[in-house]
């Protein structure tokens, strides 16, 4: 019962009570008898509205516990499938680019002979090396946490860039010392030069990566035909996810010109260009 309506409940008893023994008070214990009817009730109904408070208390207790455990739960699921995406999303940027380059290579020594095939294969098997060890590092997880020395690892793709001139412009005195930052860069650029090598016809690739009002700009172009390369797959969902987490984005230049136009950016975070 609602504590109001016991109290009510007493104070009526209690007048009952008064009403029924007022013939019989006598002898001075008529107010001692009442004040100790009174008292006992009033004793009743706080250990009552105590003892429901408490059980109300471990009933709300109880069922918190339970949602933090679900919650705990949720979480470490949202983490799991988190770190299932993240590595998916690796695997793709790293195995898509460096496949799509080999099997070029390949394809491109089926109709080459003597020291242009031997030369052709050596690059196609230090590329197959290099796939090897990147994909083991992803699977590892280290990428996230690993110093990425950007300028080298760009020199090292534009030279095994297959049947397009890749021509990266990217300021000498710019670092990006930020390793979650540099590694978006990377992909990036990595993800773009796949997306041309697949669906355009385009024979030069132009990048230029630069700091622009406080955020670090990635501009690429290529002389390919437009209609080829009108479709985005996963790679560019993927790039635009991972620029997306960084707080920056991704724009394709819709202009029915020839020729693929693409501008990414982020914020510069740790990065720092000399004066």
């Amino acid at each position: 019962m609602p504590v109001r309506a016991v109290i009510i409940w007493a104070i009526g008893d209690s007048s009952l009570w008064v009403f029924f023994q007022e013939p019989h008070y006598h002898l001075g214990w008529r107010w001692s008898a009442t004040g100790a009817l009174f008292g006992f009730q009033a004793f009743a109904i706080i250990a009552a509205a105590i003892a429901r408070n408490e059980a109300k208390a471990r009933e709300d207790q109880a069922h918190v516990n339970a949602q933090l455990v679900s919650t705990r739960e949720l979480l470490r699921e949202t983490s799991k499938a988190d770190e299932r995406i993240r590595i998916a999303r690796e695997l793709h940027d790293v195995v898509g680019h460096n496949l799509t380059a080999l099997c070029l290579h390949l394809e491109t020594a089926l109709h080459l002979s003597g020291d242009q095939l031997e030369v052709l294969l050596q690059r196609a098997q230090s590329m197959a090396k290099q796939l090897l060890g990147e994909v083991r590092t992803v699977v590892a997880g280290f990428h996230e946490n690993d110093h990425i020395d950007l300028r080298r690892a760009l020199e090292a793709m534009q030279h095994n860039v297959p049947r397009i001139t890749l021509a990266i412009q990217m300021p000498d005195n710019l670092s990006i010392t930020d390793s979650a930052r540099a590694h978006a860069v990377l992909r990036c650029v990595q993800e773009i030069t796949t997306n041309t090598l697949k669906h355009s016809d385009a024979t030069n690739l132009w990048i230029h990566i630069h700091l622009h009002d406080g955020a670090i700009e990635i501009e690429a172009r290529d002389d390919g035909s437009q209609v080829q390369q009108s479709k985005t797959g996963i790679g560019i969902s993927s790039m635009r996810q991972r620029l997306e987490q960084l707080g920056g984005g991704l724009a394709i230049d819709p202009a029915p010109h020839d020729g693929f136009h693409l501008k990414a950016w982020l914020p510069t975070g740790d990065v720092a260009e000399a004066g």
